[in-house]
């Protein structure tokens, strides 16, 4: 029997979704609590399982569970062992390993937690130098490139040592045990467990993190998966009533707290008790015996730690790079170390019946050997300079420190000497190259006289010139006898008392690469003849150069009319342009101030009539040109960040905000200037700008913590303060509109805008901006 098409069709679309529908998916479960971990009961629990079997209910999924250790399942994942991981951080880097869906189900970041009993906090990153911290193995935080820890501590040049473990939970139990000094952990992990554990905060936050579902990539229904848990978790989101919410209230509003059983206090004093009374009983049966023995271990002690000193003394003597020897005054050597012996090319028992003038240039002797008598009980420490002879004969120059003192009643001399041949050769080059350049400081003062005269933007070409050309003849090897002249289109200048001659050196003057004009040097009389003639290479250098330098001066002054004419045509469009930064510098100090007016208008009855007649004019000026600011035309970037960069603007913002506010501000940045342009670093500025106005008006943070970090590939601005929070959803226009303004800025610059805020838990906002470098250029958009 044939069937018709609308059958087949029927069909077919109803086998596509049996496909899904109804499938058995494998997840990975690992110990990550609150997100997912497995109860005592061995039921798979957590934020991400509840919300998973959610989505399966909906969609007639089986779920089979398989638990292991973080690392294990992302390598389970990877091998298509398991279907799904849930609580699996997002990163460009894992996109080519697994898939994941689209929207992300939580943000969070990680931080460093500490001892209880530590001594000093760990405030910063640079503190971490030095420390041993355990991360998660195979953890995003730790492992993720430029912004993990690993990286960004190399980048900073901050020494750690990692201990890699397979659970969070043990991160913290290593911390407890002394075993390491910090542990790196998510944030809700932190916020959920820490109070388990003898640890506390730090100040430090590492990277940002999406948390999603990864999905295998050799699962055959891994798109159909994605698709359903995005579907499922757009609505879930958008409604504020879903399970997603109550979910989110379940497991991150308010931690358990760690409870102990009274009995099992009554048993912890008992045997505290029992072990009172044990310690009690063995000092006194081993009082008699620790006394008669303490006085020998403080000796065996003392003992140890002085042969240790003296082995450290002669290890640290043997593995110097400088000669060293011990003698006695009037004798040879009794002692050299291994360096003397390799760079004079004796033996051992050669040097000890080696004569101290065989090893010293003749001329020298004397001198050395005085030096050496002086090395008394007045003159304990001399230094000075010598030379000494190798074997093969060579000579090279050394500086000798000599130490007389006594040990066992007799004297010694302890004596090192460093080869300074290169010390040597450096001083004479300096020498050399000194007098060079004193040979040649006319020549760069000529240079610099007429740079200055070009530089100077009140002289005319003609003044220029004339300056100029007066300039010359003392930059000559006969200053006396010499004169100049330049010749150009904007007339003829001469040198005082200036005379043509047989012995002339011209050069030309370029203009847009013609002929613009000529130089020329004269002597007046001929001096004796030189290898080079009348003049030296390097005036002839210098004369070269002139014209080059008068010549660019001749170009640039030539195309000042065209640039006067260009900047006039583009004056419009850059008045249009600058209406928005005027909004949003100008306009918001003009409100500052009249928000502080506001402030002081509470208190106006302190003023007299007259007074207050006058305050209010000055208010209502003061709206008048807030009102007007609005209307004028304001993109114009700021001075400050104009001329040194972002971070010198925003340190100059935050100090402008001293007294008018009680908000403490933090700053931190490796950012250098130059590197970003200037259409990026204004983005920055007017982000950073917004938020701190937001964290003051709204948000009525006590702190608030910005900080640019700068690496190859990315540049990450995260600001954070401990103000009131907000909710996301519900937003009034006026805070939607400074949002919308930094995300709008953002999208500007091609970045990836995020804000974390809840109701009394504060605001982190955190902007991530890939980079790619111009060629040819230094700065980075």
């Amino acid at each position: 029997m044939m069937l018709s098409e609308k059958t087949i069709l029927l069909l077919f679309f109803l086998s596509l979704t049996i496909s899904v529908f109804g499938q058995q998916y494998k997840v990975g479960i690992y110990d990550n609590p609150p997100m997912v971990y497995m109860e005592d009961n061995g039921k798979p629990a957590g934020f991400f399982v509840e919300l998973l079997e959610h989505i399966a209910e909906q969609n007639g999924w089986k779920l089979e569970y398989d638990t292991c250790s973080f690392a294990k399942c992302k390598e389970k994942l990877l091998n298509d062992e398991i279907d799904i991981l849930p609580d699996f951080g997002h990163s460009i880097a894992r996109d080519s390993l697994f898939y994941f869906n689209e929207t992300p189900v939580i943000s969070t970041w990680a931080e460093i937690y500490y001892a209880d009993d530590r001594s000093s906090p760990l405030n910063d990153i640079m503190s971490l130098e030095g420390l041993r911290v355990s991360c998660l193995n195979g953890d995003f935080f730790s492992e993720n490139g430029s912004t993990g820890l690993v990286d960004i501590c190399n980048e900073l040049g901050i020494n750690i040592d990692l201990y890699r473990v397979e659970s969070y939970p043990e991160t913290m139990r290593l911390v407890e045990k002394g075993i390491v000094d910090a542990a790196l952990v998510s944030k809700i992990f932190g916020d959920y467990n820490a109070h388990n554990f003898d640890v506390k905060r730090s100040e430090i936050m590492i990277s940002h993190l999406s948390l999603r579902y990864g999905l295998s990539k050799m699962c055959p229904h891994a798109k159909e998966i994605q698709q359903t848990i995005d579907n499922e978790l757009r609505k879930l989101i958008n409604n504020e009533n879903s399970l997603y919410y109550k979910l989110k209230e379940k497991y991150f509003i308010g931690a358990p707290a760690a409870i102990v059983p009274k009995w099992l206090w009554e048993i912890v004093l008992t045997l505290l008790a029992v072990v009172a009374i044990l310690i009690i009983a063995s000092m006194l049966l081993r009082y008699q015996v620790e006394r008669k023995t303490d006085q020998l271990k403080k000796v065996n002690k003392s003992l140890r730690a002085s042969e240790q000193e003296a082995r450290l003394a002669v290890n640290t003597i043997e593995a110097s790079k400088d000669l060293a020897f011990w003698s006695r005054p009037g004798r040879g050597f009794i002692r050299v170390n291994n360096t003397t012996l390799e760079v004079l090319g004796y033996t051992k028992e050669e040097m000890l019946e080696l004569p101290v003038t065989k090893l010293v240039p003749e001329e020298l002797q004397d001198n050395f050997l005085n030096s050496l008598r002086l090395a008394n009980d007045e003159n304990p420490h001399l230094r000075f300079e010598s030379a000494l002879i190798k074997k093969s004969g060579e000579r090279f120059p050394v500086e000798v420190s000599l130490d007389q003192f006594e040990f066992e009643g007799v004297t010694y001399i302890c004596g090192f000497a460093r080869d300074i041949t290169e010390r040597k050769q450096a001083f004479k080059q300096r020498q050399e190259l000194m007098a060079h350049l004193a040979d040649r400081n006319k020549e760069l003062n000529c240079l610099y006289a007429v740079s200055k005269l070009i530089s100077d933007e009140h002289n005319s070409i003609e003044s220029i010139l004339q300056e100029a050309v007066e300039l010359i003849p003392g930059s000559w090897q006969y200053p006396e006898i010499a004169c100049a002249r330049i010749k150009c289109s904007f007339g003829e200048f001469i040198s005082a008392n200036f005379q043509e001659s047989a012995w002339e050196l011209i050069a030309p003057i370029t203009a847009n690469n013609e002929d613009a004009g000529t130089i020329e040097v004269f002597y007046s009389v001929e001096k004796p003849e030189r290898f080079e003639g009348p003049f030296l290479k390097e005036e002839r250098n210098l004369i070269d150069a002139l014209g080059e330098l008068l010549g660019n001066m001749l170009n640039v002054k030539g195309t000042e009319q065209k640039i006067i004419a260009t900047i006039m045509d583009t004056e419009d469009r850059e008045r249009r342009r600058i209406s928005k930064e005027i909004h949003d510098s100008l306009g918001q100090t003009l409100s500052a101030i009249a928000l502080n007016m506001d402030m002081v208008d509470k208190e106006i009855d302190l003023l007299s009539g007259k007074q207050q007649d006058r305050f209010k004019k000055i208010a209502a000026l003061v709206n008048e040109a807030v009102a007007e600011s609005r209307n004028i035309a304001h993109n114009l970037m700021p001075s400050t960040l104009n001329d040194f960069g972002y971070a010198l603007a925003v340190e100059n913002m935050l100090d402008s905000l001293e007294g008018v506010t009680d908000t403490q501000f933090k700053f931190y940045s490796n950012y250098a200037p130059g590197l970003l342009d200037q259409t990026i670093e204004l983005g920055l500025y007017r982000i950073t700008q917004e938020a701190v106005n937001n964290s003051i008006k709204h948000s009525k943070a006590k702190s608030v913590t910005i900080q640019l970090m700068c690496y190859p590939d990315i540049v990450i601005l995260t600001i954070e303060d401990d103000g009131e929070g907000f909710d996301l959803k519900n937003t009034n226009e006026i805070s939607r509109f400074g949002l919308n303004s930094m995300e709008n800025r953002a999208r500007s610059i091609n970045a990836e805008f995020s804000i974390d805020s809840e109701q009394g838990k504060g605001t982190v906002i955190t902007l991530q901006m890939h980079l790619k470098q111009k060629k040819d250029e230094n700065t980075i958009s």
